[in-house]
């Protein structure tokens, strides 16, 4: 219920408050909550991982976003695309994974291609934005969301 909530004050909040937006913003409401319950039934939250790994999102999107924008703005358009893979420690059905994954495609520069097993396939502007170091530290982050043992199914 609690979910349902916070995604209805989050629709309200980006809607401007025009009551005809909840035409399209109570589906949508319904389904995020519906598709999440395999999650929540699994996952037991961590309160300070959340806001350390929300500060961490934050703080690396706006940066990887100047980043990004500087890149485009310059007519030499330096950019070095290419694909990384990363062996994923969480296993499959962790809800940490599941954050990785769609975390790593709202970083700018990042694009999670594919998971094929335990190998995650990056798409990267630039290789750096993609480095071992990079992706450790965002796998670690959000082991740090889940208490220990969620998602173990």
């Amino acid at each position: 219920m609690l979910l349902v909530v916070v995604l209805a004050a989050l629709w309200w909040i980006l809607a401007g408050h025009d009551p005809s937006s909840w035409w399209i913003g109570a589906p949508a409401v319904a389904a995020t909550a519906w598709f999440f319950r395999p999650v929540r039934r699994a996952a037991a939250l961590r309160p300070a991982g959340v806001a350390a790994f929300v500060a961490y999102f934050v703080r690396g999107s706006f940066a990887g976003g100047l980043d990004v924008a500087w890149r485009v703005a310059r007519p030499s358009l330096p950019i070095d695309p290419a694909f990384v893979a990363h062996r994923l420690r969480h296993p499959e059905g962790h809800p940490a994974r599941l954050l990785v994954v769609a975390t790593l495609s709202l970083l700018p520069g990042t694009l999670a291609a594919a998971v094929e097993d335990d190998l995650l396939i990056v798409h990267a502007l630039d290789p750096r934005f993609a480095s071992p170091a990079a992706l450790a530290e965002l796998e670690r982050r959000a082991g740090e969301v889940f208490a220990a043992g969620a998602g173990r199914p």
